[in-house]
């Protein structure tokens, strides 16, 4: 995967990478409009294109919010 280190993803500052796996990386991540720094999953690009691992990813996103 693209090391998005120094780039912006939404509203967040990508800052370094913390790890990946087989679906995604993780990344430490500014989030400046709440003053707080976040762990960041970003799904690989081959695999969003799956509806089904897509849906899995989100939802594992609903389950951690």
């Amino acid at each position: 995967m693209e090391d998005l280190t120094g780039k912006q993803l939404g509203t967040y500052q990508i800052v370094a990478p913390l790890g990946e796996g087989g679906m995604a990386a993780v990344y430490r991540a500014y989030q400046p409009g709440m003053e707080r720094y976040v762990a960041l999953k970003v799904l690989h690009r081959q695999l969003a294109a799956d509806p089904e691992l897509s849906a899995r990813f989100q939802l594992e996103a609903r389950i951690l919010d």
